[in-house]
């Protein structure tokens, strides 16, 4: 019987390979001149872990909707050169998000745009000031900008953050102030991907 709940921890190469394809891309986007700040679970791995977290099988990258959505089509000619396979997109302002498929790792390119003082988009919110440049990790030898300061926003997106949690439920391991809780007519929208 198949079991959906069932975590599988990454091994020593995957995790290396993983490391290789989050170079590779945010080499990319800093070609681009696009800000990037790892976010998410890669940035919790980096500060808790030191590094990536074994379970968490995507690659968080943060970037503001306005400096990517009008060259979107440039950067996917770029990525696919460099063997980034496309797996899914969604190019609206309020959910902007690039899923890239390299070394068995799905890299997920996350916009988010500006309102009264935060950083939004469909599902999740957070203070504007936190993507403020000039905060760089290290992860796996290589330097890479992070959301700003990183433990503030660690403790805003996950409260315990120092405590792992093994689960998929957004849910239970994210604040409800980091969630964003959009009205009917947007989900609608951005099911059918219009406006």
């Amino acid at each position: 019987m198949y079991k959906r709940n069932i975590i599988k921890e990454k091994t020593e190469e995957e995790l290396a390979a993983q490391a290789k394809g989050l170079t590779e891309l945010c080499g990319i986007l800093e070609s681009f001149e696009i800000e990037y700040y790892l976010s998410g679970g890669t940035l919790l791995g980096i500060i808790r872990e030191g590094d990536f977290i074994k379970w968490d099988w995507d690659v968080e990258i943060a970037v503001k909707s306005e400096e990517i959505i009008s060259r979107y089509n440039e950067l996917l000619i770029v990525f696919k050169q460099r063997g980034f396979n496309l797996h899914s997109k969604n190019t609206r302002n309020s959910n902007f998000k690039l899923n890239l498929l390299k070394y068995d790792t799905r890299y997920e390119i996350l916009g988010y745009y500006y309102e009264d003082g935060f950083r939004k988009r469909m599902r999740s919110k957070m203070p504007a000031i936190f993507f403020t440049p000039g905060c760089i990790k290290t992860l796996r030898g290589g330097n890479f900008q992070v959301l700003n300061p990183p433990k503030e926003y660690l403790h805003y997106n996950y409260g315990d953050w120092q405590t792992p949690l093994k689960t998929k439920n957004r849910a239970e391991y994210t604040t409800n102030t980091s969630r964003n809780h959009p009205d009917l007519m947007e989900l609608i929208k951005n099911i059918l991907r219009i406006g």
